[in-house]
């Protein structure tokens, strides 16, 4: 009898219905476990990249501050920046932060 039939067995003794798997039928070996693997792998790229992009929107508002401190205003209050400072798209980006990348 092999270590695995013994451990099968005193887990079985103890209650616990068990049954030793032929190597073929290991999950961790399946096709159809690294198609799982590589689709979390693919997701958790897209999320980083996700979580990346607000934290340089997030970044560039920051960033005009910065221009304001060095005295380059005319840059600090383009379009873009003066979109940035507004509470409600700031707002929304956080939101966005937590239910989308953050929320794992």
């Amino acid at each position: 009898m092999s270590c695995s039939d013994n451990l099968c067995l005193a887990l079985y003794v103890q209650g616990f219905r068990s049954k030793l798997r032929a190597a073929e039928q290991s999950e961790l070996d399946s096709d159809e476990a690294e198609l799982r693997r590589a689709e979390e792998a693919r997701t958790s790229l897209v999320n980083l990249a996700v979580a990346w992009g607000l934290v340089v929107l997030c970044c560039s508002h920051h960033f005009g501050h910065l221009l304001h401190m060095i005295g380059y205003h005319q840059f600090a209050h383009t379009s873009f920046m003066n979109l940035m400072n507004n509470p409600a798209v700031s707002g929304a980006l956080g939101a966005f932060a937590l239910l989308g990348p953050g929320r794992r």
